[in-house]
C-alpha cells in the first residue's frame, strides 16, 4: 500500500549503508515503511524492473537497459584484509601478485563481487587459492580475524573491525580496485510519494538525487 516501499539492495549496502538511511527515515515518517529485500545484482535490477522493488541499491556492474534508471551515488575503495596473525599485518600496501596462491576467501560465484575480481585478477593472470565462499561480508570479516585466509572487501564494511584491531586492511599499489554504489529505478513511472521521500531524505548526502525528487508526480 501507499505506506510502504520496497528496496532491494546487494550484500554490503543491505547491511552498513541502508539501515542507516531507513532509520533516519523512519525517525521523520514514522508512519512509514520500509521492506528491505537483499540479493544479488542480477536479481535486484529483475525486480526493479518488475516492480517488486521500487528502488534498488546495487554495487554490481550494470547493463544498458533503457527501462533502467541509474544514478552513481558513490565510488567505494575495495581493500585487501588481513588477520591479525597475518605476516602482512605491519605493511601499508601490497601488490596485487602478492594475492597469488594466497588462502583466500571469496564470495558466491554467482555474485558480480566475485566476477569482477576474478576479470580483474585474470588480467595480470593471478589465481586465487579459494579456502571459503560466502554470500555474506560479516562472515567472510570473521572468516579473516580468525585466521582462515585473506579477502578484499569494500573500505565501508570494514571501519569497526579496523578500529578494534581484528583486522589490519591494505590498498593495492597501482591497481584501481574500485566499485560503485549505484541507485537504480524503472523508468516508466514516476516516484511514488514515499520514494520520492525517501531519496530527499538522502539529498544531503547525495546532492545527485536533488534531480530525482524535483519534479512532481502529477505530471
Amino acid at each position: 500500500g501507499e505506506g510502504k516501499l520496497h528496496i532491494g539492495a546487494t550484500a554490503g549496502c543491505d547491511v552498513y549503508l541502508l539501515p542507516d538511511w531507513i532509520g533516519d527515515f523512519q525517525n521523520r515518517f514514522p508512519n512509514l515503511t520500509v521492506a528491505l529485500t537483499t540479493n544479488v545484482t542480477d536479481l535486484i535490477v529483475e525486480g526493479v524492473l518488475k516492480h517488486t522493488h521500487e528502488l534498488g541499491f546495487v554495487e554490481g556492474e550494470l547493463d544498458d537497459d533503457p527501462r533502467l534508471g541509474q544514478q552513481v551515488l558513490q565510488e567505494m575503495q575495495q581493500l585487501v584484509v588481513v588477520g591479525k596473525g597475518h605476516p602482512w599485518i605491519q605493511r601499508k600496501f601490497i601488490e596485487l601478485v602478492a594475492l597469488q596462491n594466497q588462502p583466500f576467501i571469496a564470495r558466491l560465484p554467482n555474485s558480480h563481487t566475485r566476477a569482477w575480481l576474478e576479470s580483474i585478477l585474470q588480467q595480470y593472470t593471478i589465481e586465487l587459492n579459494i579456502v571459503g565462499e560466502f554470500a555474506n561480508p560479516e562472515a567472510i570479516k570473521r572468516a579473516v580475524s580468525s585466521g582462515m585466509g585473506i579477502s578484499s572487501l569494500p573500505a565501508y564494511v570494514i571501519a569497526n573491525e579496523q578500529s578494534l584491531g581484528l583486522i589490519h586492511a591494505l590498498p593495492v599499489k597501482n591497481v584501481g580496485l574500485k566499485r560503485t554504489i549505484k541507485l537504480i529505478w524503472e523508468q516508466s513511472e514516476p516516484f511514488s510519494p514515499i520514494a520520492r521521500a525517501f531519496l530527499t531524505n538522502l539529498v544531503d548526502e547525495f546532492p545527485q538525487l536533488l534531480h530525482l525528487t524535483a519534479y512532481e508526480a502529477d505530471e
